[in-house]
């Protein structure tokens, strides 16, 4: 028989035009163009307090974390009031990831946790220690010094390797630190106050002025090009960083297989400066 193709009609529940705000008739194109086109928007649309920018882009993110919210939430329901057997392995993994973070009774572990993490930082003897413990944060992704992704290089898209990337600061963007007087490096400050309090580690708010100096090479560091190197080039390059106890931390390899790994280096100032940081920085700092 010959072979027949189904139509099928789906409902499209968007528009097919963008929606575009309409242009704001109180302000002429001539004298202020941009206010012009985005004045509807300006005066309907609040920034959060908390975004350093806000555009469309964030604004379909919003919506994507409210259907991620809801999914959560209603796997949630279902693994506390249906039997395990009787739930999807999808729904079943989302909600107990849920109800763990959720629940406040576990929540007591997570403190202990925290304190543990801490309190093993004071155990930091040399160098080689401190490139231990990078490593593990990398791996947990707690925000640290270096941090890493799996990524094609740039110049050969067929192949994916593993990129070494700068670090994170305590702040979202460096840019908050350019004004050491602003509102923003004076809470900043004053959280770390508490968390000095809190944790028993005294003088974190010490930290800013090195996390200012850490920003301006993290600036320095975004119009670098693209590097590919081995791991042993790696250690010839940048002598200083205990390359060996990092990877072996972070990735379980031996000293061979990490001499011989292909690795993608987005910037060769961060790996630079931290360099020179291993060199030079206390290592209480």
């Amino acid at each position: 028989m010959p072979a027949t193709r189904r139509r099928t009609r789906y409902k499209i529940s968007h528009p097919t035009k963008p929606d575009v705000p309409p242009v704001s008739k109180s302000i002429q194109p001539g004298t202020d163009f941009y206010k012009f086109v985005n004045g509807q928007w300006l005066r309907h649309v609040n920034m959060p307090s908390y975004q350093s920018s806000y555009g469309v882009s964030e604004e379909i993110e919003d919506e994507i974390n409210k259907e991620l919210m809801t999914i959560l939430l209603e796997s949630r329901q279902k693994v506390v009031t249906k039997p395990d057997h009787a739930l999807p392995h999808t729904i079943y993994l989302l909600g107990s990831l849920t109800e763990s973070a959720l629940n406040t009774k576990s929540q007591d572990l997570n403190i202990k946790t925290l304190k543990k993490i801490v309190t093993s930082l004071r155990c930091i003897r040399d160098t080689g220690e401190l490139a231990t413990t990078i490593g593990d944060f990398m791996k947990y992704r707690i925000k640290s010094i270096f941090s890493s992704i799996v990524v094609p290089p740039e110049t050969n898209n067929r192949y994916l390797r593993f990129a070494l990337m700068p670090g994170d600061l305590g702040l979202p963007d460096p840019a908050y630190y350019e004004d050491i007087e602003s509102r923003t490096i004076g809470a900043y400050s004053r959280l770390l106050k508490k968390l000095s309090e809190d944790f028993d580690v005294p003088g974190l708010e010490t930290i800013i002025g090195f996390e200012r100096e850490m920003a301006i090479h993290l600036l320095k560091s975004r119009g670098d090009r693209e590097q590919i190197m081995t791991g042993q080039h790696l250690i010839d390059t940048y002598k200083h960083v205990p390359w060996h106890s990092l990877f072996h931390s972070l990735l379980g390899s031996s000293i061979t297989k990490f001499e011989k790994m292909t690795l993608v280096l987005p910037s060769s100032h961060w790996p630079s400066a931290v360099n020179g940081w291993f060199k030079t920085v206390p290592l209480e700092q």
